[in-house]
Parts: structure tokens; sequence; C-alpha cells
């Protein structure tokens, strides 16, 4: 059995044919990228600066807010405390307690006692930099 397709086109089919054609279509789309990309930059500063707010209460302009296109994310610093903004969850990152040199997220904040932990309870620690067992008996390690 062979299957016919009809290629006949319609007597309304214009093609677009000019290169100045889909280079307009191009530059509006990439316009529509920016002018989204500067809006949710916009509102992604604004949210975190307003959580900063309620739970400090102390104001962050958006100028001193660095936003991550690729992670989706905005990060501020308050009297050396980092506030990062990722995915609508609110955590503040620390270096690891032993080494500093990895960086590690909070658990979420969401409330001032949550940020009262995080501050006060919450130790990063690397893999190989994690605390011993202060029980153990070590005496008779080398």
């Amino acid at each position: 059995m062979t299957v016919q397709i009809d290629t006949r086109r319609p007597a309304s089919f214009r093609p677009i044919a000019t290169l100045e054609m889909a280079a307009d279509w191009r530059a509006a789309a990439v316009e529509a990228y920016r002018q989204t990309k500067d809006h949710d930059r916009a509102v992604l500063r604004a949210d975190l600066a307003s959580r900063i707010l309620t739970l400090t209460g102390r104001r962050v302009a958006a100028e001193q807010i660095v936003s991550d296109d690729a992670s989706r994310s905005a990060t501020a610093a308050v009297d050396g405390v980092v506030f990062q903004l990722r995915s609508g969850v609110l955590t503040i990152v620390r270096p690891c307690g032993g080494c500093a040199l990895g960086t590690y997220s909070s658990p979420p904040i969401a409330s001032r006692a949550d940020l009262g932990y995080a501050l006060m309870d919450w130790e990063p620690r690397c893999p190989s930099c994690l605390p011993e067992d202060e029980d153990e008996d070590r005496s008779w390690s080398w």
C-alpha cells in the first residue's frame, strides 16, 4: 500500500523568505527574554530584601543583593551573615566550622526561631571535618 502525501500549498500560503523577517522574530524573542530576566531578577531581589527585613528589621538595598541567573538565586550579607534565597527557600550560608574551605546552606529559614537556630546551633562541617564523638576513648590511637 502506498501513502500519498498532498504537497500542494494552499493559495493563501506565503513562505517567510527574507532574512530581515527572520531576524525580526529572533530579535523580538531575545528582547522578550531580556525583559523577563530583568523582571525575574527584580522580583527575586525584592523577595530576599523583604524576608531579611521581616527577620532582622534591617533594610537591604537592591544594589546590595547579588543575583545568579543560572541558579535563580539571590544573595545578600547583613552584618556578616550571608542570606541566600534559592527556589523560594531562604537559608544562611556559612563556611565549614573546621577547615573554612567548603560553604554550606543552613536548613530552611521561615521564622526568627529558625534564624536563631541557624545562627546559634547550626555548625556546618565538611565530611573530613566532622567532629569526633567526645565520649569515645581515643587513648589507644596513635
